[in-house]
This record gives C-alpha cells, structure tokens and sequence, in this order.
C-alpha cells in the first residue's frame, strides 16, 4: 500500500489511481494527518457506487457511528477483489481500541472484547449470555432443594455482594438454574466465582438440557475433582479462598441450561442434604469459547 504524508497527498493524487489516492487518503486520515472533509472529498470522486459506499462505511466503523461487521458486508459487495483485499488491509491497521468498540457495536448490551484474541483483522467479542449474574436470590435463577442469602460475603471486585447457596434438608437435587439459553452447535464456557461457605460440599457446573456435559470442583483443595458427558473443568485461585471455576462443553444446537449444584460426592446426584451446607457464588458467566474471560 503506498502511504503517502499529508502535505504531498495532493500532488500524489495525479500520479496515482483514483483508488489508490482514496486509500491513501483513508490511511493518512486514521492516522489524522488528514482531515474528514479531505478525505469526504477523495471518497466523492469514486464513480462506482459499492466502492464510494464501502469508503463510507470504513470511515464510519473507525467514527464508532456504525460497526466493523457493516463495513465488511459494504466491501464484500465491492466486485473487485484486489480491491476488496486492499480495503480490509486498511481496516486490519485501524486503532485497537476502535476497532474492538465497532465490534461490541455489532454485539449488544453485555458484550466486550477479549483482548487474546484480538489479531490483525480477526477479533471476537464476548457477550455473557446470562442475566443477573450476581444476584441468585433473583427470580431468574430457579432454585431446587436450595436456599439463596444474598450478599453475605467479599466478592472478588472488592464488593460485598457475593451470595452463599445452602441446600436443604431434604433428599434431592440441589442446584439453582437460569433459563434455558439457545446455543448453537459449538464450543461453549460456562463460570461462576466460588467459595466454601460452610461443610464440605462440591460444587457442579452442568450443562442440563441437552448434553448432561458437567465438571465438579473441590473448593477446600481447589481442585477440579470429577468432569464428564463431555465437560471440561478447570480452576484458577483468585484469592482469599475464591475460585474461578469453569466447565468448557460443544453445546447441541437448540437449548442449553447452566446449572450450579451442590453434591455430596463427584457428580450430580441426588442426596440428602443438612439444611446448612453451602458456597458462596459470584460472577456467573456463560459465553461461546473454550475458555473463561475476564468477568
């Protein structure tokens, strides 16, 4: 790409293309060395119509005033693909920071970024698919054989707001579940912030719609202890007997459940609970990937 600096871009433009002028101009105005109503006006002398609007749409995707996914749809139409080529190799170069807000633009309320895997024009957002993910007392999360207290104890952001889940004394499942989510067929990361509260019961994370997926976690050794029908665990320390504990599954495309349960042993299963046992629970997230972001 020939990259030119703002005070010989007009005398470039004779000897260049009309397209390579407006490339130039575009990346020189990224850069701010050249100035909006400029570079309006090397945009407005492109003839074809799919090239002048995928110029437009690529300023307003680095503006913030529409996203990077709707200029990619603008350049697609574009029928040259050299040309295409050149015009995404110019959005690979457009600021971080712009080009993850024009990404979260196109993913709605709850979404951000994960840095990781933030490439040159390749990124991802994540978007946490539950609600109220901090307040299980709330009526979206259903609640069987279980009790919620909410904000009983430190959470990991510093606020008291982590809620303890106590089973009861009766003899069944013990576990609180969301509404069910509609997933498609892919990798999928459900997490919850935890902490033993009081006993020594385990806590699940399953998958209780359709694959029974599951990983069972020892928060006195802070160890995974168990996982199965496809489920994957994993544990972080975040401190002050806090745990990040995860469970990675290939959903089936239709529903899925994030279920958070209590048990007596390694997996999810009935039992008769003490009416006192419990975890204290924070931060519940489920997202598409293999692995946990930051909450």
């Amino acid at each position: 790409m020939l990259t030119v600096t703002s005070n010989t871009l007009q005398k470039t433009v004779n000897a260049m293309s009309r397209n390579e002028s407006v490339a130039s101009a575009f990346v020189q105005w990224m850069e701010y060395e050249v100035s909006t109503e400029e570079l309006n006006r090397f945009i407005n002398t492109l003839k074809d119509g799919r090239e002048r609007r995928a110029y437009q749409m690529m300023r307003d995707a680095v503006m913030l005033t529409n996203t990077f996914a709707e200029a990619d749809r603008a350049i697609a139409a574009v029928g040259d693909r050299k040309l295409q080529r050149e015009m995404r190799n110019i959005m690979a170069s457009m600021p971080t920071t712009q080009y993850a807000l024009s990404l979260l633009k196109s993913a709605g309320a709850g979404a951000w970024y994960d840095a990781s895997d933030l490439t040159q024009y390749k990124a991802t957002y994540r978007c946490n698919l539950l609600t109220y993910s901090e307040q299980f007392d709330n009526a979206v999360w259903a609640k069987a054989a279980c009790s919620v207290t909410p904000n009983t104890a430190v959470a990991p952001d510093g606020t008291t707001t982590m809620d303890t889940l106590v089973e009861d004394a009766t003899s069944a499942y013990h576990y609180l579940q969301p509404a069910s989510t509609t997933v498609t067929a892919r990798p999928y990361t459900a997490s919850i912030r935890a902490k033993l509260a009081t006993g020594t019961r385990k806590l699940v994370i399953r998958e209780g719609v359709s694959t029974g997926a599951y990983a069972t976690f020892d928060l006195s050794a802070g160890t995974v202890a168990a996982s199965g029908a496809g489920g994957v665990g994993a544990i972080t320390p975040l401190g002050s007997g806090v745990y990040l504990c995860s469970m990675t599954y290939t959903a089936v495309a239709g529903t899925a459940s994030t279920q958070l349960a209590l048990t007596n042993g390694t997996a999810f299963a009935t039992y008769t609970g003490d009416g006192t046992s419990g975890i204290y629970l924070w931060g519940a997230q489920l997202e598409v990937g293999s692995s946990a972001t930051a909450y």
